[in-house]
């Protein structure tokens, strides 16, 4: 029987959370599974000292800041990034914890299991307290209620970044219907990764869908859209948060008419369709007989995850978002590192890039820079 996933949800500092328990079997695999999805290198699980099948766990409340990161390097190297760690050792060394995981470069997932909710970004599975939309709704005096089966059925359901299809008794139980906030201009990138599609492909806007929601892949029909340009520095997480804010903007002014019936939906065009599969973290890998320009979208919207990456001297390396150039130096094969001066290029099948952040695998993410100053032979190698 294949284990539950994980839920994922972020701590101050853009930290990690899983929320695990209730039935969660919190095991080796199913941590890694979250590690992957997330991007992460590193997890910090507060489900006890010896309860993770198959991980190294420390007694870290003992240990001081070098132990600490000592300890980190040891849990590392021989779970594969996986770390356990007590839920004591959260609670009353938590900023030691991030502190020495930052200095050895990990990214640390929290798991949210047990845990008290005095921790910013916390749930527990039975409390609804500290749960972004709940929270939110009730600053506006917005009563929120956890639905049960035997309740009256609400009027009408909304989601946004769902991730899921809604069954059909689902969709059938809301006399007004299932509404969804799709973060393209359907019937493009029907999927669960429009925002990085639209990018790497080299759409130039995009935008918000209210949609009526059906048994199908974002197949519904149209209520009302909205478009936004998408910018030569776009990254799928500065368009998000854009389209975040105007899909809550759309929903405030158009939710009424469309329950109310005066916004009728529209068929959509399936000719016209194209789709945005859930990506994966593989799909990050840098193609450098690409031309510059469609490196430059791949980065763009691998970020921030799962990030674009590379390999340089048989270790992963993830390029940040660079800047394209049309030309590069004659000869220089696709993927040769090229030091121009005070700038660092790659080039690419066509053109180059200047890249201005890179992150080994394991480490903190530095300027190239900076990199090059630990790491002399990285001018003139190739990566691949």
């Amino acid at each position: 029987m294949p284990l539950p996933e994980l839920k994922i949800g972020h701590l101050k500092a853009s930290l990690p959370v899983i929320q695990g328990g209730m039935g969660v079997r919190v095991s080796k695999a199913n941590l890694a599974a979250a590690v992957a999805k997330e991007g992460c290198v590193g997890v910090i699980s507060t489900v006890g000292l010896g309860k993770i099948e198959g991980i190294s766990g420390s007694e870290f409340v003992r240990l001081n800041e070098e132990a600490l990161r000592a300890e980190i390097r040891k849990a590392r190297s021989m779970t594969d990034g996986v770390i356990g760690v007590n839920v004591l050792a959260v609670l009353s060394h938590y900023e030691s914890l991030t502190a020495a995981a930052a200095a050895e470069g990990a990214d640390l997932i929290i798991s949210g299991a047990g845990l008290p909710l005095d921790l910013p970004g916390l749930v527990s599975e039975n409390s609804t307290k500290c749960i972004p939309i709940v929270s939110s709704a009730r600053a506006l005096s917005i009563i929120c209620r956890k639905w049960k089966r035997d309740n009256r059925a609400p009027d009408a359901v909304v989601v946004a970044a769902f991730g899921q299809i809604l069954r059909p008794h689902v969709l059938d139980l809301p006399p007004l219907g299932c509404i969804n906030v799709h973060a393209s201009l359907l019937p493009r990138w029907r999927g669960a990764a429009p925002i990085q599609y639209a990018i790497q492909a080299g759409d130039t806007e995009t935008g918000i869908t209210l949609m009526k929601m059906d048994v199908g892949l974002d197949t519904g029909p149209l209520y009302v859209q909205e478009a936004v340009p998408i910018t030569g520095t776009d990254t799928a997480a500065t368009l998000h948060d854009r389209l975040a804010l105007l899909g809550g903007e759309m929903l405030r002014r158009h939710l009424d008419g469309i329950l109310t019936s005066r916004i009728p939906p529209q068929p959509q065009d399936d000719n016209q369709a194209t789709y945005a599969p859930l990506i994966k973290k593989e799909a990050g890998e840098i193609d450098w007989s690409a031309d510059s320009a469609a490196i430059d979208r791949h980065i763009r919207a691998m970020t921030p995850w799962p990030s674009a990456f590379t390999t340089w001297a048989g270790t992963q390396l993830k390029i940040f978002p660079a800047t394209p150039l049309a030309h590069s130096p004659a000869g220089a094969e696709p993927g040769r590192v090229i030091a121009d001066g005070e700038r660092i290029l790659v080039a690419a099948g066509k053109g180059c890039l200047q890249i201005h952040t890179v992150q080994l695998s394991g480490r903190k993410a530095l300027p190239v820079e900076e990199f090059i100053n630990g790491h002399p032979h990285f001018a003139g190698s190739r990566l691949s």
